[in-house]
């Protein structure tokens, strides 16, 4: 992994200050969303509300995400390892709302209060899958080197189905220019999203960054090799299925 770099001052305060005024001011809906999703979640099929996984963080230090569920308990019996998507029928009625809106993320504000995560930043990915990008593209280690995020440039303006390389080239742009700004816009148009309820759903720039066509951020320290994309797609397939036996065992 490359050496680590200085996080920016306005990081840690900015998280803080967002997480503080959005507290105070927005209690009741706080309470309101933190009532009503687990409820919701389980009516409508009595499994378990939450889910965990071990992510990676900044220089690669583990630790724990939840996440509302938002597919079936047993997401794998008659499909078999699928890779989610857009419209993956194992998906629940609550979890398809969760994740056009987002708030199947919402407990991952802990994260954000123990410092392993930021407001913004590179969605955190799994180790295992995290290995396997590296080795079909060593350049994925670069993403190591801040803290994961809530909201990233990629789910902003990417697609759902968004390939892994297109990913990272979105995440690396974003680090090569954080910025106050920046972080501004970024959760500006998440919580757009989260109201429209529409993640997965490009916004803005919909064309994944590469040298010659850059992203608002306007940074690309290097450009991904294309062949790397067939093995990233099958390593996540391989991952996907392992997310849906966590969701099984929760």
């Amino acid at each position: 992994m490359p050496e680590t770099i200085n996080e920016p001052g306005y990081k840690r305060p900015f998280d803080l200050v967002v997480l503080i005024l959005a507290h105070v001011t927005l209690a009741p809906l706080w309470i309101a969303l933190w009532i009503i999703i687990p409820l919701a979640i389980k009516l409508d099929d009595r499994g378990p509300v939450f889910y965990s996984q071990k992510r990676l963080g900044r220089n690669g230090k583990e630790f724990t995400v939840r996440k509302f569920r938002s597919m079936v308990t047993n997401a794998e019996n008659g499909t078999g390892a699928v890779w989610a998507s857009k419209n993956d029928s194992r998906i629940t009625r609550v979890g398809r709302i969760l994740r056009h809106t987002a708030l199947d993320d919402l407990p991952q504000v802990i994260n954000v209060w123990t410092g392993d995560m930021s407001i913004v930043g590179p969605r955190p990915e799994r180790p295992e899958l995290h290995r396997k990008f590296t080795e079909a593209t060593p350049e994925f280690d670069h993403r190591l080197l801040v803290r994961p995020g809530m909201a990233g440039m990629a789910q902003v303006y990417g697609e759902y189905d968004l390939a892994p390389p297109s990913k990272l080239n979105y995440d690396i742009a974003y680090i090569g220019s954080m910025s106050l700004f920046m972080d501004i816009k970024l959760l500006t148009l998440a919580v757009f999203n989260t109201m429209l309820g529409r993640w997965g759903h490009a916004t803005g720039n919909t064309t994944a960054p590469t040298a010659s066509n850059p992203t608002p951020a306007n940074v690309l320290p290097f450009t991904l090799h294309p062949t790397a994309t067939q093995e990233h797609q099958t390593a996540a397939h391989t991952a996907d299925a392992q997310e849906n036996q966590s969701e099984k065992a929760a």
